[in-house]
């Protein structure tokens, strides 16, 4: 008879960013150490240790050796003992996992890449304009393209660089040293956390007698294999909103991970991961709905009933994240987000964000969208949401982002006196109420009044073409291109009009 195994449900994690201040040991430092390098303290020799272990298991994963003899062999080759060395190869282990998993994007990114430079070149090609561009662009796209699809067939993956690709490239231009290089590969020590273990067994936090959270770190490499490794330690500085959650941790003896990054400065950074529990689900989508546009530079809500009419709405303006730092940059998307549930909790609305696609395949030559466009931190956007959203017990509803810019365009910034993103949202607030069916929405109303608007954007629209093609009948030759790439614009504008209104109002009610 066989015994069904219980079903394992993993809780929400919470990643706390604070600083490790270590305290220097001269006792640890003048012990007898055949793997310490001239100049390393024995912390620094500890991560440089961990990290050579990380490479060397990555390389020896992708020739297809087994987990289990790697961890054995890694204690002799680097020094660290079992669990140190089983690390290394779990962090190697998702950085293969990880790769493959971003691969089939890659490829599609660069398909769509591909696609738009050839239809640039043929364009170009017609208009009897350089084309060593664009036929250089395609070289270079096709040659990854084929590099990457021959890895996907072969089930493998392109090689990482530890230590960053931008960080590689500066090092063979030689705009940082070789000891720069060498100290960005070897500054991670990474334990994950065992309930069996109080925790966490080598990088253990607790609470001293005056109420401060310290932080020890195992020395496994100054021991030989089955003794107890030496600890330094030193004070731990948590930031006060996550201060307590983390002192129930350590109190309760729950599992937590911990992550040391030693920075550029010389600082430590200790990410502490913890799991959480979910707040109840109190606010919902519907009777009422909180539609979110998030832009570049600002974020509009809007508030609507149960049968979609607009209640209340509002915007926040981030013009910061456009050039921020990273780190600055993120306090501030905590920041938004935390208003933006915050707005949620009070008016007892659920949000309704946009399904976005967050692949690069729509980067492209133009410098100015691209910097906006990778800068622009949708993800983390939108994860901050979600996670503050999870936490405060809002529920959240993403929703097809098809034509939303256009319906709230067309169909209500003008008529309700609403900013463009304002509608947008509102757009969004009414497709998350329709999809939950609350209310009874106006359609046949709401079809009529766009069609009017297409047709009267249309008739303007003809009647611009009309006078531009009178005055290039009377036009200088040196302004007859400019006048053709008008006419050309306006009929391609018309044209769009036409099929967009054939597609979503062709002999039915189209309802946002």
């Amino acid at each position: 008879m066989s015994v069904k195994k219980k079903k394992v449900v993993s809780r929400p994690k919470r990643t706390i960013q604070s600083e490790w201040f270590p305290e220097a040991d001269p006792t640890l430092e003048a012990m007898p150490n055949p793997w310490k390098a001239l100049g390393e303290t024995v912390l620094e020799t500890e991560l440089r240790l961990f990290c050579r272990a990380a490479r060397w298991a990555y390389n020896a994963l992708r020739q297809g050796r087994s987990r289990e003899d790697l961890k054995i062999q890694g204690q002799d080759l680097h020094g660290l003992n079992s669990r140190y060395v089983d690390e290394a190869i779990q962090w190697a282990t998702e950085i293969l996992a990880s790769q493959k998993e971003r691969l089939p994007g890659q490829i599609a990114d660069l398909e769509e890449k591909i696609a738009r430079t050839e239809k640039k070149r043929s364009k170009a090609e017609r208009l009897e304009r350089a084309l060593g561009g664009y036929d250089s662009r395609l070289k270079k796209l096709r040659k990854d393209h084929d590099e990457l699809v021959a890895h996907q067939k072969a089930g493998t993956v392109p090689p990482a660089i530890f230590g960053g690709r931008k960080a590689f490239e500066e090092r063979c231009q030689g705009k940082i040293s070789r000891a720069e290089w060498r100290a960005r590969r070897r500054n991670r020590l990474i334990c994950r956390g065992d309930k069996t273990k109080n925790g966490n067994p080598h990088l253990r936090i607790f609470v001293d007698d005056t109420g401060h959270f310290r932080l020890e770190a195992a020395l496994s490499h100054l021991v030989d294999k089955g003794k107890n490794a030496p600890r330094i330690g030193g004070g731990l500085f948590v930031p006060p909103k996550y201060r307590q959650d983390l002192h129930f941790a350590v109190l309760d003896g729950s599992p937590y991970t911990v992550e040391i990054l030693r920075g550029e400065d010389g600082r430590y950074r200790a990410h502490i991961t913890i799991e959480v529990d979910v707040a109840v689900l109190a606010v919902r989508v519907g009777p009422k709905a909180l539609g979110v546009d998030l832009n570049p530079d600002r974020t509009s809500l809007v508030e609507t009933d149960a049968s979609g009419n607009a209640i209340d709405r509002r915007t926040v303006l981030h013009p910061e994240l456009e050039h921020a730092r990273r780190n600055k940059r993120d306090v501030r998307i905590g920041e938004i987000a935390a208003e933006i549930v915050e707005w949620a909790c009070a008016c007892r609305a659920g949000l309704v964000l946009e399904n976005l696609s967050f692949t690069q395949g729509r980067l492209d030559t133009d410098k100015r969208f691209n910097r906006m466009a990778s800068q622009f931190a949708y993800r983390r956007l939108q994860a901050a949401i979600l996670r503050q959203a999870m936490e405060r017990g809002v529920e959240v509803v993403l929703v097809p982002a098809a034509y939303s810019s256009a319906e709230g365009v067309l169909k209500y910034a003008r008529d309700r006196g609403m900013s463009d993103h304002e509608a947008v949202a509102y757009v969004l607030a009414r497709r998350g109420l329709a999809g939950r069916k609350h209310g009874r929405m106006p359609r046949e109303r709401v079809t009529a009044s766009v069609r009017a608007r297409i047709m009267e954007l249309v008739r303007d629209l003809t009647n611009h073409r009309r006078e531009v093609k009178a005055k290039l009948l009377n036009s200088e030759p040196s302004d007859q291109e400019r006048l053709k790439n008008r006419i050309r614009t306006v009929g391609r504008w018309i044209g769009r009009l036409a099929k967009w209104q054939q597609l979503n109002h062709g002999g039915r009610a189209w309802f946002v």
